[in-house]
């Protein structure tokens, strides 16, 4: 006979009106012949009884260790255990799953981990209806519902994705011996706040509930070392599979395609090439690297969630303070013009202010209307490196003129105008004669990857751009009146 423990009373069962877990359907397969053929039953709970104050639901023997405690052949502790044991599990569960997909009884099941009783040697696989394994893990202790379910479930994902979503963290389990995502609070994580005098807690969000939403934060970011790296030696197909669904930010894997599931060996060595001794120091590193990046990146992330309130509050206050100061940067702005300089010397100052950020040199070059869109681009790239710098202690952004053409640090910026030619048809780039002139810019702007296609990752790139520039002469000074431009991209 199969118990289900509730971890209800009598009064309490009946007052959550729990006997509806009568009802429901669970499935029990048994594989039959060759890999992924099954022959599959329904399974329904039997009855009700009491087990030292505690009601259990109970239902009919189907074959291997099927219990709750230790010892169980729930798909989440088998993990935990013998290599070769843990994969040969997670692959029946697999090819269980995929025979369910297309029956109406794979929506009555849950894809959870702890909510599937695996029988090797029966080559046997139980799935107890959703709800009663839920309630029966519950009852175990706080985090055991997330330690056997939510963290091996993506919370966006639904039908089959979801099953290659979980499967795939089994197998970063099975592979690299830890499981992707943990239950335990981050480092970072706010702690309760306590009533002064009392040492009673204020806020009303558990531990649990704090956890968990760390969980959640982990599992939409996927964050983590690339399975190559924490797997060394692992079968490239299985890398790349485990990397596509979990890692969502792991190196060449954003743009991916998905790859369908390969054929893994049973034999868990099978599926591992021995490295040498020498290429594991470099592989170390390199995971060293990459878990340093991810810290930094997640920390600088939800630093920003937590204090967002703050942030708005000195958006607000900058937003004040620019009010308040305008009239004094408008002097600023005035005390430094474009008197006295040539139109060439106009346009030599307008361009190479890009690299440098300076945002009040090319409004001074240029008139009311001419390069807003550069100036609105430059002075924004401007708060946010002076935001970051604050944050990180570092340089953020590296002058185009400055660079020499090799990667760049991480989360680090190149930008700027490089290789500056200018024509002036009939002349008036001394500025001999006052009026309007005309002027051809051929330039390369050097942004990074999301300025021109929107996406996360990615080092700088040139764009290739011509400007015709007309300049005027008011108020005894040479300024940029007009920009036409095209870009060669």
């Amino acid at each position: 006979m199969v118990t289900f423990s509730t971890g209800l009373s009598a009064a309490e069962f009946a007052k959550q009106k729990q006997s509806y877990l009568l009802t429901l359907c669970g499935v029990v397969l048994r594989e039959q012949g060759g890999v992924g053929t099954f022959s599959c039953e329904e399974w329904r709970a039997d009855g009700v009884k009491e087990e030292n104050g505690i009601m259990a639901v109970y239902g009919r023997n189907v074959g291997g260790a099927v219990s709750m405690g230790p010892g169980s052949g729930r798909l989440d502790a088998l993990l935990e255990g013998d290599r070769d044991t843990a994969l040969s599990a997670a692959l029946l569960w697999k090819a269980g799953l995929d025979f369910l997909r297309d029956k109406m009884l794979f929506e009555s099941i849950s894809a959870a981990p702890c909510a599937a009783f695996v029988g090797l040697a029966e080559r046997t696989l139980f799935f107890p209806p959703r709800d009663l394994v839920r309630i029966a893990v519950e009852s175990e202790g706080g985090t055991a519902w997330l330690s056997g379910a939510k963290r091996w479930m993506h919370p966006d994902k639904r039908g089959a994705d979801a099953v290659d979503w979980t499967f795939a963290a089994c197998l970063y389990r099975v592979f690299a011996g830890v499981a992707p995502f943990s239950v335990a609070p981050p480092d970072d994580a706010p702690k309760p706040k306590k009533a002064p005098h009392t040492g009673h807690r204020t806020d009303h969000r558990s531990d649990i509930h704090t956890i968990e939403d760390a969980l959640s934060g982990d599992l939409r970011e996927g964050v983590l070392v690339p399975a190559a790296l924490a797997a060394p030696g692992l079968r490239e197909d299985i890398a790349r599979f485990i990397d596509t669904h979990i890692a969502r930010n792991a190196p060449g894997t954003k743009l991916a395609v998905m790859p369908s599931c390969p054929r893994i060996d049973n034999d868990y060595a099978k599926n591992i090439t021995p490295v040498p001794p020498e290429s594991l120091a470099a592989v170390a590193a390199r995971r060293e690297e990459i878990e340093q990046q991810n810290r930094k990146r997640i920390g600088r992330k939800r630093f920003l969630v937590r204090n967002k309130t703050l942030i708005k509050g000195v958006a607000a206050g900058v937003v004040i303070a620019g009010l308040v100061i305008g009239s004094f940067v408008q002097a600023q702005l005035e005390r430094w013009s474009t008197k006295g300089l040539t139109p060439a010397q106009v346009v030599e100052q307008y361009y190479g202010a890009f690299g440098n950020l300076d945002h009040e040199t090319m409004s001074a070059c240029a008139g009311k209307d001419a390069g807003k869109a550069d100036i609105e681009m430059v002075a924004n790239l401007f708060v946010i490196a002076k935001m970051r710098e604050a944050y990180e202690q570092k340089r953020t952004v590296i002058n185009a003129q400055d660079w020499d053409g090799t990667a760049p640090p991480p989360d680090t910026t190149v930008f700027g105008v490089v290789d500056l030619a200018v024509d002036w048809p009939g002349g008036g780039e001394t500025g001999d004669t006052e009026g309007d002139v005309t002027a051809k810019a051929r330039y390369g702007l050097v942004v990074p990857q999301s300025f021109v296609d929107g996406s996360e990752n990615g080092g700088p790139v040139r764009v290739s751009r011509e400007d015709a520039l007309r300049l005027q002469w008011r108020k005894n000074r040479w300024r940029i009146a007009g920009i036409e431009r095209r870009d060669n991209r």
